[in-house]
């Protein structure tokens, strides 16, 4: 049955300095430019990988968490298939601590701090920025691990196109997108509808038997719309867009003792957004910016086989958040200031939370954020020095203080940039961690932290371009799940955690851009440093020692093709680290192949996608086994 899409007015504006002195460093991954971006204030902190989505035209990638899967220091906790919940983690912090964001206001979920990326396709997105290093000073509460920003922009060019892709488990998808120009207005819309059985096939080992089984339970629908408007005068700049989705999927259970759980638990989403902007520019050096985001979701479970009191389980969540933001930035010829005032008010009615105010709870967050970067006249040297700080009030009441500092420089001589920064940031508990019956703790305290990064990049050569960091997070008051009896779990601050590690990026173009390659490894060593816990300097769940990516592609006029292959370490399912707990590595080995055909009108791209060429066996989360060999066959059209 065809559901009713929901439609979010969202808006994009680039703010004065983003427009500034923007530095690209591009390679080419899997057909997916990536850009290593330094941007004034968050760009110091460390490097922004960016991606470019308007020009994918030979990949089948459904979801924004197929392209940034690929990037160091990201991981996709992933419970399978196209429809299973994917949350994204860096430099090995939680997904609650990984803050997410649409033009700048963040959309992590206020029930649990996450956010859910299998409920966005790609082809909603211009681009997406993943920074990361701490980020509270600049994007508030949850942005310990790094921030990612998905960009709701339209190319600037009168543009349309439509994409037709379809693969096994009756996996398909069909989109189209058209950009216009009217007078100084640019109108852009985008359609997607997705659709997917999901019902691979698995094997499960119980005492030396091997069972095949077809998943059941696991059809996904998605439907989702974007929208645009775009306006650009002399002094003023106006936006505004549109992004919603509906989804509907069955979400089957992990196998446990051979069975398959959760075979008629379903999950129903709605999400509309809607973010206003407006920028004045008084002057070549001052500018002023004024935007608001709305948000409003729901969310319903059901299991018919769980039942309560004789009834179907049923959970329903109702979430309801408003964002205000004013900007003012001076630029100089050697300061770049800025001052920003922010409030946030989060709202959430829920069947499951303890409070006596008939389930509905809210939350108030005012902000005042200062930056100032001083660009340091040295000789031959660029050189300039960021300092930032965040102001933030609650209503419960907390005030939080997140400083920030860093500096950068870049030698021309040398082809090389350097940034070292450091951070305290913050995160707020979520509503599920203080009201969620029987589990939540309204006595938490927010977790702390200090994030020290290091930077380092090496452009010279076409052929070769590298890029180094370091990086040390410190996690005070950790929120943990602690058994409060033998069968009752309950949310507090006892841990303290300790993140640090490396990742090395090294990419280029060979023979006048014929071939791309790049190749990228994360180390991080994330261990639990509470004193006296029985998981002491014990490597913390689902969180890998390694990650190696690496990808070829070969791009001739006649026909294109491409390999890219990512290997995962070991992890482990509990914090003892125990034998029965262990999840053995597994490697990843990915292929396409494509084929451009011009006519007269239009421009036909055709290609085959193969992921998991060699049927590897794996599981991202514990008994949720992942697919074997995917394909994709994808027809794209679009203008001249």
């Amino acid at each position: 049955m065809l559901k009713y899409i929901l439609i979010l007015l969202t808006l994009y504006t680039t703010t004065v300095v983003a427009q500034k002195q923007e530095e690209y460093n591009s390679v080419c991954i899997d057909s997916i430019h990536v850009t290593a971006t330094r941007v004034k204030f968050e760009e110091n902190f460390n490097t922004i990988n960016r991606i470019s989505l308007d020009s994918l035209n030979y990949t089948a990638s459904l979801q924004v968490s197929d392209l940034i899967n690929k990037l160091p220091g990201v991981y996709i906790k992933d419970y399978g298939g196209i429809g299973g919940i994917k949350t994204v983690s860096l430099r090995g912090c939680g997904s609650n601590q990984t803050n997410v964001a649409i033009n700048g206001f963040t959309i992590n979920s206020s029930a649990n701090g996450s956010f859910d990326f299998s409920n966005l396709p790609s082809n909603l997105l211009s681009s997406v920025n993943i920074m990361k290093g701490g980020f509270s000073a600049q994007q508030g509460s949850g942005a310990i691990g790094g921030s990612i920003d998905l960009i709701l922009d339209a190319p600037n060019e009168k543009s349309y196109s439509t994409q037709v892709n379809y693969g096994n488990f009756n996996t398909y998808q069909i989109a189209g997108s058209i950009v216009d120009s009217i007078y100084n207005t640019k109108n852009s819309l985008a359609l997607n509808y997705q659709h997917s059985d999901g019902d691979y096939s698995i094997s499960n080992n119980q005492f030396g038997e091997t069972s095949e089984y077809n998943r059941k339970n696991s059809e996904f629908d998605n439907y989702s719309i974007s929208y645009g408007n775009f306006y650009t005068g002399d002094k003023i700049k106006i936006s505004t867009s549109i992004l919603a989705y509906h989804s509907n999927r069955g979400v089957p259970g992990p196998i446990l003792q051979g069975n398959l759980e959760n075979q008629s638990a379903n999950l129903i989403d709605n999400k509309v957004m809607a973010i206003i902007n407006t920028g004045f520019f008084a002057n070549d050096n001052n500018s002023f910016d004024i935007s608001a985001m709305l948000q409003m979701g729901k969310s319903s479970y059901s299991d018919s086989t769980n039942l309560k009191f004789g009834l179907p389980f049923q959970l329903d969540y109702d979430d309801y958040s408003l964002n205000f933001k004013a900007e003012y930035s001076n630029i100089t010829e050697k300061f770049i200031n800025i001052i920003s005032l922010q409030t946030k008010y989060d709202n959430l009615k829920g069947t499951m939370l303890q409070t006596a105010k008939l389930n509905n709870i809210s939350r108030l967050l005012n902000s005042l954020l200062l930056s100032s970067t001083f660009i340091v006249p040295v000789k031959k040297i660029d050189m300039n020095v960021n300092a930032g700080l965040r102001f933030e009030f609650a209503d419960e009441p907390n005030f939080f203080l997140s400083p920030a500092i860093s500096t950068a420089l870049k030698y021309d001589k040398w082809f090389s940039n350097i940034s070292l920064s450091y951070s305290y940031n913050y995160r707020m508990p979520s509503f599920n961690e203080m009201y969620y019956l029987n589990y939540g703790n309204t006595d938490l305290k927010p977790e702390f932290s200090h994030s020290l990064n290091l930077n380092y990049r090496f452009d010279y050569f076409d052929f070769m371009n590298l890029d180094l960091s370091g990086f040390i997070i410190n996690t005070q008051d950790k929120i943990v799940s602690v058994p409060k009896s033998p069968v009752a779990w309950s949310a507090d601050n006892l841990g303290q955690a300790l993140n640090r590690g490396m990742e090395v990026e090294l990419s280029g173009d060979i023979i006048d851009d014929l071939l791309n390659y790049s190749c990228a490894y994360t180390y991080q060593k994330v261990t639990d440093e509470t004193q006296q816990s029985p998981s002491y300097q014990k490597q913390l769940i689902y969180t890998p020692e390694g990650i190696f990516s690496a990808s070829i592609d070969f791009t001739p006029k006649v026909l294109r093709f491409g390999v890219n292959g990512q290997y995962v370490s070991h992890r482990y399912s509990m914090s003892d680290n125990s034998f029965y707990s262990f999840m053995p590595a597994y490697f990843l080995l990915n292929s396409y192949i494509g084929k451009k055909v011009e006519t007269r009108f239009c421009d036909i791209y055709l290609s085959f996608n193969c992921d998991n060429i060699l049927g590897e066996e794996y599981q991202v989360v514990v008994n949720y086994p992942m697919p074997r060999q995917q394909f994709y066959f994808s027809v794209k059209v679009s203008n001249k």
